[in-house]
């Protein structure tokens, strides 16, 4: 019994690994996120509280060769 308990446990985890390691395609949502918003380079958004001090900060990010730098109130 002991034999036949270990070899399904076996199975069920090649299965997991198995599942585990195939590609999976995935892909964003275009629109499907209504408070979503798209930042462009250099614009600045002021829609968001992000420190809490109940003001909205203005966000702006500026992008690299190998970095992104997000500005939060300058």
């Amino acid at each position: 019994m002991e034999i036949i308990r270990k070899r399904l446990i076996a199975l069920v985890l090649m299965a997991v690994m198995v599942v585990c390691l195939l590609p999976m395609n995935v892909q964003a949502g275009e629109g499907q996120a209504p408070n979503l918003y798209c930042l462009k380079e250099g614009d600045v958004c002021s829609l968001y509280d992000l420190d809490g001090d109940g003001k909205n900060d203005n966000i702006k990010y500026t992008k690299t060769n190998s970095y992104i730098y997000m500005y939060v109130n300058n």
